[in-house]
């Protein structure tokens, strides 16, 4: 058994939500000559993209759905060239290469001195393999997988797979709902990272639970984990 630290992919190792806003500036953009504010066609958008999110979940097509029904609910005769456009700006997030913090390869270096290192991603597979492909440190971890929802028992099939230590293991991740209550229901510690992201989406619950330790960057785990490893 040994110990690990199991990462969370989206808005952890790499960020994605400035790729998400960047496609609804696109968006305000392109409807500004129609009438609508900026605000008005941001609210509305994430007000739907959180509607869609309970039949579509991580989808690639929830977000670009989201836009087709913004254009058509503020240009109802919308041709479909702008339809399609307006698709292609959101489908543009997902093409992306994400960014990833300076210092991150510095990090992993140094934790793995005394632990195994993972990943779990949730998301659509096609979608995460290409973050996963773009990500030019994947080869510092010992385990990777993606699945569609992280849950207790997503992290205890990890666990047993991979002969984790769960007591003395961690999961880090952006995620209260996806990373930090599943992960701690399974035995495992947590670490809340704060990041810009979709919990607006997901209907994130806004509490941490008691004791769980929350950094402002993924940088910033070094000395909680390297302090408590032993």
């Amino acid at each position: 058994m040994h110990s690990w630290v199991i990462f969370d992919g989206d808005n952890t190792l790499w960020e994605v939500e400035s790729l998400y806003n960047e496609a609804r500036g696109s968006l305000c953009h392109f409807l500004e000559g129609a009438g609508p504010t900026q605000r008005h066609v941001e609210d509305f958008q994430q007000k739907r993209d959180k509607e869609l999110y309970a039949t579509y979940g991580y989808s690639a097509c929830r977000f670009a759905r989201s836009f087709e029904d913004t254009i058509l609910h503020f240009i109802p005769n919308a041709s479909a060239k702008d339809v399609r456009h307006v698709r292609s700006l959101a489908l543009l997030v997902f093409e992306q290469k994400a960014a990833v913090s300076d210092g991150l390869k510095d990090l992993l270096d140094t934790l793995a001195g005394q632990y195994q290192l993972g990943i779990i991603t949730a998301g659509e597979r096609w979608v995460q393999e290409r973050r996963l492909r773009d990500f030019h440190l994947q080869n510092n971890f010992k385990a990777i997988e993606i699945v569609d929802v992280k849950s207790k028992a997503v992290f205890q099939q990890y666990c047993a797979k991979h002969s984790v230590d769960i007591p003395r293991s961690w999961v880090v991740g952006d995620s209260v709902n996806s990373d930090v209550i599943p992960a701690l229901a399974a035995g495992l510690k947590a670490v809340h990272v704060q990041a810009e992201n979709w919990h607006h989406v997901e209907g994130q619950t806004t509490s941490l639970p008691d004791g769980v330790p929350t950094v402002r960057s993924i940088l910033e785990i070094r000395p909680l984990l390297l302090s408590t490893s032993t």
